[in-house]
């Protein structure tokens, strides 16, 4: 028996029925030191599942080297970006390009040529394609660019990577933002997935305000209950609030929850074990015995 039976046994033990599998993805890899730094041990512990990258980064190269040195290509994807400002690197404010991709006037020309720059980055550092794809403030489903992005992605590989769908959500989640991403067609893209036999989650969590009064705490365990077989649960954790990080402060009190004892007692009460990918393999299971430095 493998050590993936015997974890996947071990979850099952006071359940009947196999555990339910959850992807927990970290978003933002290489944004800056904290996130990184908190990405790769997490990874490295097994609190994540997988993390997606931001290959406009000018600390990219550093960063994606050390995550391929820890052997985690497998466990990395791109996080497509069009709206984080990083020099040399297209940038558009989330509500022009909202409006842009509503109105049907944003030019697919130019997200087009941002998207396979940043392919092109993540395969020079990472040596492979990205196991998957989805998007920084989830531009990847917004009407006007998810169809170009699909496109390209089938052009490109002929093993595509899987994609990270936004339904259903999982509540707890704020209405405001449940809005916007209907209004932006992030609802549709499942059906041209399901289509055209690309590989995706069945389910999304992790949609909340990003302030530390938000409640993380208290609403991560209910997403892991909510959040359907094959379902994903999306996260923005980092060691410490960088200067000039919007959601910093929250970032912290992320890490300082995924590092203590509430990720292992949340999984076992939601009867559910950490994949690689909606149709992966477990991930080594969460170590107890990691603690928070004070």
């Amino acid at each position: 028996m493998s050590d993936s039976d015997i974890y996947t046994r071990i979850q099952d033990t006071r359940q009947r029925g196999p555990a339910k599998r959850l992807v927990l993805c970290a978003d933002d890899y290489a944004l800056n030191e904290p996130v990184s730094d908190a990405i790769l041990t997490l990874l490295a512990y097994g609190r994540i599942s997988v993390t997606s990258c931001m290959t406009g980064s000018p600390l990219w190269p550093a960063h994606g080297e050390r995550l391929r040195a820890a052997g985690m290509a497998g466990r990395a994807g791109l996080h497509f970006n069009l709206t984080e400002p990083f020099p040399g690197s297209i940038s558009v404010p989330l509500g022009r390009l909202m409006l842009l991709c509503r109105s049907g006037l944003m030019d697919a020309r130019i997200a087009l040529a941002a998207l396979q720059r940043q392919l092109d980055d993540y395969e020079d550092v990472m040596q492979t394609p990205p196991a998957f794809v989805d998007g920084h403030q989830h531009v990847h489903v917004f009407s006007g660019l998810r169809d170009m992005l699909l496109d390209e992605l089938a052009r490109r590989y002929s093993e595509r990577p899987w994609i990270r769908v936004l339904s259903p959500l999982s509540r707890p989640y704020p209405a405001d933002k449940a809005a916007a991403l209907w209004l932006m067609g992030a609802t549709r893209t499942e059906a041209r997935l399901h289509a055209e036999g690309w590989r995706y989650n069945h389910g999304f969590g992790g949609l909340y305000a990003l302030q530390p009064a938000a409640g993380f705490a208290e609403q991560m365990p209910g997403w892991l209950r909510q959040t359907a077989n094959q379902g994903l649960i999306m996260c923005h954790p980092a060691t410490a609030a960088a200067p000039g990080d919007a959601i910093g402060p929250a970032r912290a009190v992320e890490y300082a929850w995924f590092k203590s004892e509430a990720l292992p007692a949340a999984l076992k009460a939601a009867h559910a074990i950490l994949v690689d990918a909606p149709d992966g393999e477990p991930v080594p299971p969460a170590r107890i015995e990691l603690r928070v430095a004070h």
